[in-house]
Protein backbone atom coordinates (compact mmCIF):
# COMPACT_ATOMS: atom_id res chain seq x y z
CA UNK A 1 0.00 0.00 0.00
CA UNK A 2 1.24 3.51 -0.82
CA UNK A 3 2.45 5.37 2.27
CA UNK A 4 0.23 8.41 1.73
CA UNK A 5 -2.81 6.18 1.18
CA UNK A 6 -2.12 4.35 4.43
CA UNK A 7 -1.72 7.68 6.22
CA UNK A 8 -5.05 8.84 4.79
CA UNK A 9 -6.77 5.61 5.91
CA UNK A 10 -5.26 5.98 9.38
CA UNK A 11 -6.55 9.54 9.64
CA UNK A 12 -10.07 8.53 8.59
CA UNK A 13 -10.16 5.59 11.03
CA UNK A 14 -8.91 7.70 13.94
CA UNK A 15 -11.56 10.29 13.14
CA UNK A 16 -14.26 7.60 13.17
CA UNK A 17 -12.99 6.13 16.45
CA UNK A 18 -12.95 9.58 18.07
CA UNK A 19 -16.50 10.28 16.88
CA UNK A 20 -17.74 6.91 18.13
CA UNK A 21 -16.13 7.37 21.56
CA UNK A 22 -17.63 10.86 21.79
CA UNK A 23 -21.08 9.47 20.93
CA UNK A 24 -20.78 6.87 23.70
CA UNK A 25 -19.71 9.56 26.18
CA UNK A 26 -22.56 11.84 25.10
CA UNK A 27 -25.14 9.25 26.17
CA UNK A 28 -23.32 8.10 29.32
CA UNK A 29 -21.04 10.69 30.90
CA UNK A 30 -20.28 8.70 34.04
CA UNK A 31 -17.86 6.24 32.41
CA UNK A 32 -14.46 6.78 34.11
CA UNK A 33 -11.61 7.63 31.77
CA UNK A 34 -13.66 7.98 28.59
CA UNK A 35 -13.26 11.79 28.21
CA UNK A 36 -9.48 11.44 28.47
CA UNK A 37 -9.49 8.62 25.89
CA UNK A 38 -11.51 10.87 23.57
CA UNK A 39 -8.80 13.52 24.04
CA UNK A 40 -6.10 10.92 23.30
CA UNK A 41 -7.79 9.75 20.10
CA UNK A 42 -8.39 13.38 19.09
CA UNK A 43 -4.69 14.11 19.48
CA UNK A 44 -3.86 11.03 17.41
CA UNK A 45 -6.31 12.11 14.71
CA UNK A 46 -4.88 15.65 14.58
CA UNK A 47 -1.31 14.30 14.54
CA UNK A 48 -2.16 12.06 11.59
CA UNK A 49 -3.83 15.01 9.87
CA UNK A 50 -0.71 17.07 10.56
CA UNK A 51 1.44 14.53 8.71
CA UNK A 52 -0.96 14.59 5.76
CA UNK A 53 -0.72 18.35 5.25
CA UNK A 54 2.87 18.69 6.47
CA UNK A 55 4.25 20.03 3.13
CA UNK A 56 1.80 22.94 3.34
CA UNK A 57 2.57 23.95 6.95
CA UNK A 58 5.11 26.45 8.19
CA UNK A 59 8.07 24.52 9.59
CA UNK A 60 8.01 25.85 13.16
CA UNK A 61 4.26 25.40 13.47
CA UNK A 62 4.46 21.82 12.17
CA UNK A 63 7.28 21.05 14.61
CA UNK A 64 5.46 22.52 17.61
CA UNK A 65 2.07 20.99 16.81
CA UNK A 66 3.35 17.45 16.22
CA UNK A 67 5.27 17.64 19.52
CA UNK A 68 2.17 18.70 21.44
CA UNK A 69 -0.10 16.16 19.75
CA UNK A 70 2.30 13.22 20.16
CA UNK A 71 2.78 13.93 23.85
CA UNK A 72 -0.95 14.61 24.23
CA UNK A 73 -1.89 11.21 22.82
CA UNK A 74 0.39 9.38 25.26
CA UNK A 75 -0.46 11.57 28.26
CA UNK A 76 -4.24 11.45 27.86
CA UNK A 77 -4.13 7.69 27.37
CA UNK A 78 -2.17 7.29 30.61
CA UNK A 79 -4.53 9.70 32.38
CA UNK A 80 -7.56 7.73 31.13
CA UNK A 81 -6.10 4.41 32.28
CA UNK A 82 -5.47 5.71 35.79
CA UNK A 83 -8.95 7.24 35.95
CA UNK A 84 -10.62 4.05 34.69
CA UNK A 85 -8.81 1.99 37.31
CA UNK A 86 -9.87 4.37 40.08
CA UNK A 87 -6.30 5.41 40.86
CA UNK A 88 -5.44 8.83 42.24
CA UNK A 89 -5.60 11.45 39.52
CA UNK A 90 -2.67 13.79 39.56
CA UNK A 91 -3.67 17.15 40.96
CA UNK A 92 -1.88 19.05 38.27
CA UNK A 93 -3.53 16.90 35.58
CA UNK A 94 -2.28 18.81 32.56
CA UNK A 95 0.66 20.26 34.46
CA UNK A 96 2.98 17.40 33.59
CA UNK A 97 2.06 17.56 29.92
CA UNK A 98 2.36 21.37 29.86
CA UNK A 99 5.80 21.25 31.49
CA UNK A 100 7.15 18.61 29.13
CA UNK A 101 5.63 20.33 26.12
CA UNK A 102 7.03 23.72 27.11
CA UNK A 103 10.48 22.19 27.45
CA UNK A 104 10.19 20.54 24.06
CA UNK A 105 9.02 23.75 22.44
CA UNK A 106 12.04 25.62 23.77
CA UNK A 107 14.42 22.87 22.73
CA UNK A 108 12.76 22.37 19.37
CA UNK A 109 12.92 26.03 18.42
CA UNK A 110 16.16 27.17 20.06
CA UNK A 111 18.37 24.12 20.55
CA UNK A 112 17.19 21.08 18.64
CA UNK A 113 15.99 22.74 15.47
CA UNK A 114 19.28 21.93 13.83
CA UNK A 115 19.33 18.46 15.39
CA UNK A 116 16.01 16.87 14.48
CA UNK A 117 17.14 13.28 15.20
CA UNK A 118 17.86 14.15 18.84
CA UNK A 119 14.48 15.86 19.23
CA UNK A 120 12.79 12.85 17.63
CA UNK A 121 14.59 10.44 19.98
CA UNK A 122 13.58 12.38 23.11
CA UNK A 123 9.98 12.71 21.96
CA UNK A 124 9.79 8.98 21.22
CA UNK A 125 11.29 7.98 24.57
CA UNK A 126 8.90 10.14 26.62
CA UNK A 127 5.72 9.22 24.72
CA UNK A 128 6.75 5.56 24.57
CA UNK A 129 7.46 5.55 28.30
CA UNK A 130 3.96 6.82 29.05
CA UNK A 131 2.40 4.09 26.90
CA UNK A 132 4.55 1.45 28.63
CA UNK A 133 3.49 2.69 32.07
CA UNK A 134 -0.19 2.74 31.07
CA UNK A 135 0.08 -0.82 29.78
CA UNK A 136 1.73 -2.01 32.98
CA UNK A 137 -1.07 -0.49 35.07
CA UNK A 138 -3.78 -2.23 33.03
CA UNK A 139 -2.05 -5.62 33.01
CA UNK A 140 -1.50 -5.46 36.75
CA UNK A 141 -5.16 -4.56 37.30
CA UNK A 142 -6.33 -7.38 35.02
CA UNK A 143 -4.49 -10.27 36.69
CA UNK A 144 -7.64 -11.73 38.22
CA UNK A 145 -9.41 -11.97 34.86
CA UNK A 146 -10.45 -8.79 33.03
CA UNK A 147 -9.39 -10.05 29.58
CA UNK A 148 -9.99 -6.75 27.84
CA UNK A 149 -7.88 -4.86 30.34
CA UNK A 150 -4.98 -7.20 29.64
CA UNK A 151 -5.50 -6.94 25.86
CA UNK A 152 -5.54 -3.16 26.05
CA UNK A 153 -2.54 -3.20 28.37
CA UNK A 154 -0.44 -5.39 26.08
CA UNK A 155 -1.40 -3.21 23.12
CA UNK A 156 -0.16 -0.15 25.01
CA UNK A 157 3.09 -1.95 25.83
CA UNK A 158 3.72 -3.07 22.24
CA UNK A 159 2.91 0.41 20.99
CA UNK A 160 5.18 1.89 23.64
CA UNK A 161 8.04 -0.37 22.52
CA UNK A 162 7.50 0.74 18.91
CA UNK A 163 7.47 4.36 20.08
CA UNK A 164 10.79 3.88 21.86
CA UNK A 165 12.34 2.03 18.91
CA UNK A 166 10.95 4.15 16.08
CA UNK A 167 14.00 6.49 15.92
CA UNK A 168 16.12 3.44 15.16
CA UNK A 169 13.60 2.22 12.57
CA UNK A 170 13.24 5.62 10.90
CA UNK A 171 16.76 6.99 11.10
CA UNK A 172 18.76 3.79 10.63
CA UNK A 173 21.52 4.51 8.15
CA UNK A 174 19.73 7.67 6.97
CA UNK A 175 20.75 10.40 9.39
CA UNK A 176 18.46 13.40 9.23
CA UNK A 177 15.15 12.59 7.44
CA UNK A 178 15.09 13.63 3.80
CA UNK A 179 12.15 14.81 1.73
CA UNK A 180 8.53 14.42 2.80
CA UNK A 181 7.95 11.47 0.43
CA UNK A 182 11.14 9.71 1.56
CA UNK A 183 10.16 10.17 5.21
CA UNK A 184 6.75 8.66 4.59
CA UNK A 185 8.26 5.67 2.78
CA UNK A 186 10.69 5.00 5.63
CA UNK A 187 7.88 5.46 8.18
CA UNK A 188 5.65 2.81 6.54
CA UNK A 189 6.28 0.11 9.24
CA UNK A 190 5.64 2.69 11.96
CA UNK A 191 2.40 3.83 10.33
CA UNK A 192 1.20 0.22 9.97
CA UNK A 193 1.95 -0.49 13.64
CA UNK A 194 0.30 2.75 14.74
CA UNK A 195 -2.79 2.02 12.64
CA UNK A 196 -3.12 -1.50 14.07
CA UNK A 197 -2.41 -0.31 17.63
CA UNK A 198 -4.97 2.50 17.46
CA UNK A 199 -7.65 0.15 16.15
CA UNK A 200 -6.98 -2.45 18.85
CA UNK A 201 -6.90 0.30 21.49
CA UNK A 202 -10.18 1.74 20.24
CA UNK A 203 -11.74 -1.73 20.38
CA UNK A 204 -10.26 -2.13 23.87
CA UNK A 205 -11.72 1.18 25.03
CA UNK A 206 -15.18 0.16 23.80
CA UNK A 207 -14.85 -3.19 25.59
CA UNK A 208 -13.73 -1.48 28.79
CA UNK A 209 -16.76 0.79 28.49
CA UNK A 210 -18.97 -2.28 28.04
CA UNK A 211 -17.31 -3.93 31.04
CA UNK A 212 -17.97 -0.85 33.16
CA UNK A 213 -21.63 -0.67 32.11
CA UNK A 214 -22.09 -4.37 32.84
CA UNK A 215 -20.52 -4.05 36.28
CA UNK A 216 -22.75 -1.04 36.97
CA UNK A 217 -25.82 -3.12 36.09
CA UNK A 218 -24.64 -5.89 38.41
CA UNK A 219 -24.02 -3.36 41.16
CA UNK A 220 -27.48 -1.84 40.71
CA UNK A 221 -29.01 -5.32 40.96
CA UNK A 222 -27.09 -6.16 44.14
CA UNK A 223 -26.94 -2.87 46.03
CA UNK A 224 -29.51 -0.72 47.77
CA UNK A 225 -29.60 2.51 45.72
CA UNK A 226 -30.11 4.78 48.74
CA UNK A 227 -27.43 3.53 51.12
CA UNK A 228 -25.13 1.68 48.68
CA UNK A 229 -25.04 -1.46 50.84
CA UNK A 230 -26.28 -4.91 49.82
CA UNK A 231 -30.02 -5.24 49.28
CA UNK A 232 -32.03 -8.00 50.96
CA UNK A 233 -31.67 -10.54 48.17
CA UNK A 234 -27.90 -10.11 47.81
CA UNK A 235 -27.38 -10.08 51.58
CA UNK A 236 -29.22 -13.40 52.02
CA UNK A 237 -27.27 -14.92 49.10
CA UNK A 238 -23.97 -13.91 50.69
CA UNK A 239 -25.17 -15.15 54.09
CA UNK A 240 -26.00 -18.51 52.54
CA UNK A 241 -22.46 -18.77 51.11
CA UNK A 242 -20.93 -17.76 54.44
CA UNK A 243 -22.95 -20.42 56.27
CA UNK A 244 -21.81 -23.05 53.74
CA UNK A 245 -18.19 -22.13 54.35
CA UNK A 246 -18.72 -22.11 58.11
CA UNK A 247 -20.26 -25.58 57.98
CA UNK A 248 -17.13 -26.96 56.35
CA UNK A 249 -15.15 -25.65 59.32
CA UNK A 250 -17.84 -26.70 61.81
CA UNK A 251 -18.41 -23.12 62.98
CA UNK A 252 -21.36 -20.74 62.91
CA UNK A 253 -22.12 -17.26 61.55
CA UNK A 254 -23.43 -14.63 64.00
CA UNK A 255 -26.17 -12.38 62.66
CA UNK A 256 -27.07 -8.87 63.85
CA UNK A 257 -30.53 -7.52 63.08
CA UNK A 258 -30.71 -3.75 63.60
CA UNK A 259 -33.68 -1.40 63.67
CA UNK A 260 -33.37 2.38 64.07
CA UNK A 261 -35.42 3.66 67.00
CA UNK A 262 -38.15 6.24 66.37
CA UNK A 263 -37.22 6.49 62.71
CA UNK A 264 -40.84 7.17 61.74
CA UNK A 265 -40.71 10.27 63.96
CA UNK A 266 -37.70 11.58 62.02
CA UNK A 267 -39.54 11.03 58.73
CA UNK A 268 -42.80 12.60 59.95
CA UNK A 269 -41.13 15.57 61.66
CA UNK A 270 -38.33 16.44 59.23
CA UNK A 271 -39.42 14.80 55.98
CA UNK A 272 -38.25 11.83 53.95
CA UNK A 273 -35.21 13.67 52.61
CA UNK A 274 -33.73 13.97 56.10
CA UNK A 275 -34.92 10.45 56.90
CA UNK A 276 -32.82 9.23 53.96
CA UNK A 277 -29.87 11.22 55.33
CA UNK A 278 -30.32 9.46 58.68
CA UNK A 279 -30.15 6.05 56.96
CA UNK A 280 -26.94 6.99 55.14
CA UNK A 281 -25.52 8.38 58.38
CA UNK A 282 -26.23 5.08 60.15
CA UNK A 283 -24.48 3.15 57.36
CA UNK A 284 -21.37 5.34 57.69
CA UNK A 285 -21.26 4.78 61.43
CA UNK A 286 -21.75 1.02 61.05
CA UNK A 287 -19.02 0.70 58.43
CA UNK A 288 -16.62 2.48 60.79
CA UNK A 289 -17.29 -0.16 63.47
CA UNK A 290 -17.41 -3.47 61.58
CA UNK A 291 -14.49 -5.16 59.83
CA UNK A 292 -13.84 -5.22 56.10
CA UNK A 293 -14.90 -8.89 55.86
CA UNK A 294 -18.19 -8.28 57.72
CA UNK A 295 -21.22 -7.83 55.46
CA UNK A 296 -23.84 -5.13 55.90
CA UNK A 297 -27.21 -5.16 54.15
CA UNK A 298 -30.46 -3.23 54.20
CA UNK A 299 -33.41 -5.57 54.57
CA UNK A 300 -36.02 -2.84 54.11
CA UNK A 301 -37.10 0.50 55.55
CA UNK A 302 -34.98 1.28 58.62
CA UNK A 303 -34.05 -2.38 59.20
CA UNK A 304 -30.46 -3.51 58.55
CA UNK A 305 -28.53 -6.71 59.11
CA UNK A 306 -24.85 -7.61 59.53
CA UNK A 307 -23.24 -11.04 59.56
CA UNK A 308 -19.77 -11.56 60.99
CA UNK A 309 -17.71 -14.42 59.49
CA UNK A 310 -15.19 -16.18 61.74
CA UNK A 311 -16.69 -14.66 64.89
CA UNK A 312 -18.15 -16.27 67.98
CA UNK A 313 -21.55 -15.37 69.41
CA UNK A 314 -20.08 -13.65 72.48
CA UNK A 315 -17.73 -11.58 70.35
CA UNK A 316 -20.64 -10.69 68.04
CA UNK A 317 -22.49 -9.40 71.08
CA UNK A 318 -19.53 -7.17 71.89
CA UNK A 319 -19.49 -5.85 68.30
CA UNK A 320 -23.21 -5.15 68.54
CA UNK A 321 -22.69 -3.24 71.78
CA UNK A 322 -19.89 -1.15 70.24
CA UNK A 323 -22.14 -0.42 67.28
CA UNK A 324 -25.02 0.61 69.56
CA UNK A 325 -22.74 2.96 71.47
CA UNK A 326 -21.29 4.43 68.27
CA UNK A 327 -24.74 5.14 66.82
CA UNK A 328 -25.94 6.77 70.05
CA UNK A 329 -22.78 8.89 70.28
CA UNK A 330 -22.84 9.98 66.65
CA UNK A 331 -24.00 13.44 65.66
CA UNK A 332 -26.94 13.60 63.25
CA UNK A 333 -27.78 17.16 62.32
CA UNK A 334 -31.08 17.98 60.64
CA UNK A 335 -31.82 21.56 59.64
CA UNK A 336 -29.14 22.82 62.01
CA UNK A 337 -30.42 20.84 64.99
CA UNK A 338 -28.98 17.70 66.55
CA UNK A 339 -31.38 14.77 66.29
CA UNK A 340 -30.88 11.77 68.59
CA UNK A 341 -30.40 8.48 66.79
CA UNK A 342 -30.28 5.09 68.50
CA UNK A 343 -30.63 1.48 67.44
CA UNK A 344 -32.07 -1.72 68.88
CA UNK A 345 -30.08 -4.81 67.97
CA UNK A 346 -30.89 -8.49 68.11
CA UNK A 347 -28.09 -11.06 67.81
CA UNK A 348 -28.57 -14.67 66.73
CA UNK A 349 -26.39 -17.53 65.57
CA UNK A 350 -26.78 -19.30 62.23
CA UNK A 351 -25.29 -22.80 61.96
CA UNK A 352 -26.67 -24.37 58.76
CA UNK A 353 -28.64 -23.61 55.59
CA UNK A 354 -31.95 -24.71 57.01
CA UNK A 355 -31.35 -22.47 60.01
CA UNK A 356 -31.03 -19.18 58.06
CA UNK A 357 -34.71 -18.25 58.15
CA UNK A 358 -34.97 -19.49 61.73
CA UNK A 359 -31.90 -17.42 62.70
CA UNK A 360 -33.43 -14.34 61.11
CA UNK A 361 -36.62 -14.99 63.05
CA UNK A 362 -34.71 -15.38 66.34
CA UNK A 363 -32.71 -12.22 65.67
CA UNK A 364 -35.94 -10.39 64.85
CA UNK A 365 -37.54 -11.54 68.10
CA UNK A 366 -34.42 -10.48 70.04
CA UNK A 367 -34.50 -7.07 68.34
CA UNK A 368 -38.18 -6.55 69.28
CA UNK A 369 -37.32 -7.70 72.79
CA UNK A 370 -34.70 -4.91 72.88
CA UNK A 371 -37.36 -2.41 71.84
CA UNK A 372 -39.77 -3.66 74.48
CA UNK A 373 -37.07 -3.22 77.14
CA UNK A 374 -36.76 0.48 76.30
CA UNK A 375 -34.85 0.56 72.96
CA UNK A 376 -31.19 1.49 72.44
CA UNK A 377 -29.92 -1.87 73.65
CA UNK A 378 -28.60 -5.25 72.50
CA UNK A 379 -30.34 -8.57 73.15
CA UNK A 380 -28.84 -11.98 72.35
CA UNK A 381 -31.28 -14.55 71.07
CA UNK A 382 -31.29 -17.95 72.80
CA UNK A 383 -29.47 -20.73 70.96
CA UNK A 384 -31.54 -22.91 68.64
CA UNK A 385 -32.79 -26.09 70.22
Amino acid sequence: MHSWTLLFASTIMLGCVTSLAFAVWFFNRRIPGLPAWIAAFSCGFLASLNYMVRPHLQETFALVSITVLTLGTAYFNLHACRQHLGLNIWRLRLGTLALITAGFLVWSIDVLRANLPLRFVLLSLISGGMFLYAGWLLIRAGRGGQTFRKLFGWTCIVHGVFQVLRPVMLLWNTGVPGSYAETLDRALPIMIETLVAMQIMSFGVLMLVNEHLRSELVRLAQMDPLTDVFNRRSFLTLLDKAVSQAQRHQTSVPLLLIDLDHFKTINDTHGHFHGDSALRHFVEVTQSVIRRQDVLGRLGGEEFAVFLPDTGLAEAGEVAERLREAVAASVLEVQGRRVPLTASIGVAECREHADIEAALHRADEAMYRAKALGRNRVVLAPLAA
